[in-house]
């Protein structure tokens, strides 16, 4: 019992354990009925052409650096504190669509437990099988600045944790202490940051559904780190000392509550933090932006969006010589004709969406929609196709 009051006061992610195996396919089968009802949902930026996977269920974030769906169909989405940019050069990206169900992903490493790869409503999932600890490896340290976006879902009363630093339990491997992330989704939605030290800093977020998916996301800046739940900021943190390491690890426990029906990673993203907007166009004549997001299918930028073009407007008041054309950019998942169609319409509509809320002169701006003709990355990877997924900022 002490155990498990220490782990929820540490966890970050509030997931849960699964049932036992006789009940198993019963449960995932009402789980199923429940994601068909759902609204799908936009993966990546800009693009992304028509190759949105199902959304699990109404009211889910679905993919890395996607939307926070709206309760209902239609609802509006409030957005607290909301000033998330996702980094622009991706470090890891999953959504476990190359994996086999049935099988514990192949690019994770497994330090305890038990995970699989489900299906579920036509998207795959890592489901815990039961207490589950797994490292998210990365290719170079997590640097200063970095985002991290883990999507998920969990049944309630359910508890996990995050640990941005490479030894367990939020220590280092040189014996430092660190800092846990904890998300907790029982009788009080609330998450927050909690040091080895005794300091910490939480708050409360609305919106949670069980077995639903949603984002938690972080954003860390040196010293400084934010983290978001369902649109809110409930975490702001100007001199924790949270950890850099080759790995991060996640800890999803099994609670054994009984209707439980598990826990769930959809995705996973995480990202180096970029150069400045006017800095990076000074020096280069273009820059890629992450963090655009529209709904499925169509051209409406979603509520979330607004940090990043934020960014861009304050840019463009503050150089009034500045003249910009916008570009659409899409990985190679779908038609060729409708990825074209699709980021021509969204391009334009991050222009039109920049004239009107920031008043700019409309001469200033063009925009362009290149579909997947122009990839910057290889589209043979998760990364790669999130770095494709994009919209870019030409210097005119």
């Amino acid at each position: 019992m002490n155990h498990r009051f220490r782990a929820a006061i540490f966890a970050l992610v509030a997931l849960g354990a699964v049932l036992p195996v006789d009940q198993a396919h019963a449960q995932l089968g009402r789980l199923r009925d429940r994601v068909r009802q759902g609204a799908d949902q936009v993966r990546g930026a800009i693009g992304g052409g028509e190759q949105a996977a199902p959304a699990p269920a109404q009211g889910q974030e679905a993919g890395a650096g996607q939307a926070d769906a709206p309760a209902e169909p239609g609802a509006p989405v409030a957005f607290v504190n909301f000033d998330f940019v996702p980094g622009e050069r991706v470090l890891f990206a999953e959504d476990f669509t190359r994996d086999n169900v049935g099988d514990f992903p192949r690019r994770l490493e497994l330090l305890e437990g038990n995970g699989e790869v489900a299906e579920v409503g036509g998207r795959r999932y890592l489901r815990a099988a039961e207490d589950l600890k797994f490292a998210i490896p990365l290719t170079e340290a997590l640097p200063e600045r970095f985002t991290l976006e883990i999507e998920y879902m969990a049944a309630e009363a359910s508890l996990a944790e995050i640990y941005l630093a490479e030894g367990e339990h939020g220590y280092d491997r040189d014996g430092k202490a660190r800092a846990t992330f904890h998300v907790g989704t029982n009788f009080r939605t609330v998450a927050g940051l909690n040091t080895q030290d005794s300091r910490s800093t939480q708050g409360g977020f609305q919106g949670y559904q069980p077995n639903v998916p949603f984002f938690v996301r972080l954003m860390g800046d040196g010293r400084y780190t934010k983290m978001y739940v369902l649109g809110t900021r409930v975490a702001n943190a100007p001199n924790f000392d949270v950890g850099r390491g080759r790995q991060i690890v996640v800890n999803i426990p099994g609670s054994g509550v009984a209707g439980n029906e598990g826990a769930y990673i959809a995705s996973i993203r995480v990202a180096a933090g970029g150069r400045d907007l006017y800095d990076a166009l000074s020096a280069d004549g273009r820059v890629a932006v992450q963090g655009i997001l529209f709904d499925t299918g169509s051209d409406r930028i979603r509520p979330e969006s607004a940090p990043v073009l934020q960014r861009i407007g304050n840019m463009l008041r503050g150089h009034a010589d500045l003249r910009l054309k916008v570009e659409g950019h899409t990985d190679d998942v779908g038609a060729d004709d409708a990825n074209l169609s699709l980021s021509t319409r969204r391009a334009a509509a991050v222009r039109q969406y920049l004239v009107e809320r920031f008043g700019i002169d409309a001469a200033r701006l063009e925009s362009q929609g290149l579909g997947e003709t122009k990839p910057a990355a290889p589209n043979t990877t998760p990364e790669g196709r999130q770095q494709n997924r994009r919209v870019e900022l030409v210097r005119l």
